[in-house]
């Protein structure tokens, strides 16, 4: 319900004499519950707090490593969208590497190869545009547990998966597609999807006509497997202008490093580059599908977009894709406070680091909205004007968002 105090309930299908400790609390701080059962709920979560959760075992042997953490953030009114966790993939390729006295290091570091909790930089980033969402693994979507028709827009966000652990097994490429052919948004963020599912040898039909069809792009070679920079140019007119360059990666203070960015290439009609490496190999880092040959809109990563600092250009990133998608807000402004004859003070809710505009109408069928003022970069998730002089016969506000 987007009106009604939600709960929130683990399923958990591991049938064992077990107690589970289900740990909650702030990205690094949990408390616990423990219990015996296999599901448990939490009722009356707390409106716009956003909740995040883990489960260990416990018995005589001692206590588990966590699971991979959860999420969840009710928004009153709102629906919320899905974050999809399907980064598993926890292998020697991912060690961090370190230059010591010459040779080069592996470092046996799981923390730094998959901690298992980046749906927190998810977190962050949709509580700062005013999103309610909720976060479940793959393999639930796989199995059912977890409807994707329960949600408009679902991020499947892929990490460093790849072909042993999939990207998208068969049963989630079947959910994933129903969903997209059903008008579905779907945000796609990974560094060897397309590497995974379009490569020269290996992937199967259906992995490929997925690939093309529902996140309509290709791999067009191999050596597209790795795009040879970590950073990121906008493609003018894609909705992205605002950004200038990006990076990735852990050389910008990411939690783990991307070795195999994935080139792109758009396919089908509707169907455009989004975002440009900037150096190594040239193509597409990200490809956005409009619709226009049915079903819904579609934005492909072609890296993890939690690997983006600093966090505020990973939120303005996040936005412009959810804008894309038509999943963002309006801005919603107080109701204008007057301190003075033609002086006025109003709020509204801001995505820190997008600029906003605050106009005024007079609310003539011959007038049009004038900016007051210039625009306005936020900083925090609430932004305030002060118009001291008001353009004549001004009795309408809003705010835009560029």
């Amino acid at each position: 319900s987007t009106d009604a105090a939600p709960s929130h309930t683990f399923l958990n299908n591991t049938a064992v004499d077990t107690v589970f400790t289900v740990q909650l609390g702030a990205a690094s701080a949990f408390g616990c519950a423990d219990t015996t059962a296999l599901d448990i709920t939490f009722p009356d979560l707390a409106p716009g707090r956003t909740e995040f959760f883990r489960v260990a075992a416990v018995n005589s042997g001692g206590e588990s490593a966590p699971s991979p953490v959860v999420a969840c953030r009710w928004v009153p009114g709102q629906p919320p969208l899905l974050v999809v966790n399907a980064f598993d993939r926890l292998d020697r390729s991912l060690n961090p590497r370190q230059i010591i006295n010459g040779p080069v290091i592996e470092r046996v570091q799981p923390h730094r190869s998959n901690a298992g909790n980046y749906v927190v930089e998810y977190a962050a980033a949709l509580a700062d545009c005013g999103l309610g969402f909720d976060t479940a693994h793959s393999a639930a979507v796989g199995s059912g547990r977890v409807p994707l028709a329960d949600y408009a827009t679902v991020i499947w966000a892929a990490g460093n998966e790849s072909t042993a652990d999939e990207t998208f097994s068969a049963a989630e490429r079947e959910r994933v597609t129903a969903f997209q052919q059903a008008g579905g948004s779907l945000l796609v963020s990974g560094a060897e999807v397309a590497w995974h599912l379009g490569r020269a040898s290996g992937p199967s039909a259906a992995e490929r006509q997925f690939l093309q069809n529902v996140l309509h792009a290709a791999l067009l070679a191999d050596l597209d497997d790795d795009a040879g920079t970590d950073r990121l140019r906008p493609v003018a007119g894609a909705g992205f202008d605002d950004l200038g360059e990006i990076q990735f990666g852990s050389a910008v203070g990411a939690r783990y490093a991307v070795n195999f960015p994935d080139v792109l290439t758009p396919v089908g009609f509707g169907t455009r580059a989004a975002l440009d490496y900037a150096g190594g190999r040239p193509g597409a880092a990200a490809v956005a599908y409009d619709g226009a040959s049915g079903g819904g809109r579609t934005l492909l990563f072609g890296f993890p977009l939690e690997t983006v600092a600093p966090a505020t250009q990973r939120t303005v990133l996040l936005a412009n894709s959810l804008e894309f998608l038509g999943t963002l807000p309006a801005p919603a402004l107080t109701v204008p406070e007057l301190i003075g004859p033609d002086a006025v003070r109003l709020e509204c809710t801001a995505i820190p680091g997008k600029r906003h505009w605050l106009q005024a109408w007079t609310g003539l069928p011959g007038d049009g909205w004038l900016n007051v003022g210039e625009p306005v970069v936020a900083e925090r998730t609430v932004l305030s004007f002060e118009v001291a002089a008001l353009p004549d016969g001004a009795a309408l506000f809003r705010v835009v968002r560029e």
